[in-house]
């Protein structure tokens, strides 16, 4: 079984360790995370103050629209 610390092999990443960077060319969890972390803080519809389970699914959303792209 992986340690606590990790989950399908890959390191589980505090959210407030994880860096708010564009990856649109993302496979890491981790490149992921800090792409959907990114549009959550910098898209223009998206207040610091309100972050609730509809700000995350658009942010998600965007992030897949990202990759999509590529």
């Amino acid at each position: 079984m992986a340690a606590p610390s990790e989950v399908n092999g890959d390191p589980i990443h505090c959210a407030a360790k994880v860096p708010a960077m564009a990856y649109p060319l993302s496979e890491e969890s981790a490149e992921v995370a800090a792409n959907i972390k990114y549009h959550s803080q910098y898209s223009p519809h998206f207040s610091p103050f309100k972050f609730e389970p509809e700000q995350a699914y658009y942010a998600t959303a965007e992030s897949v629209r990202d990759s999509l792209i590529k």
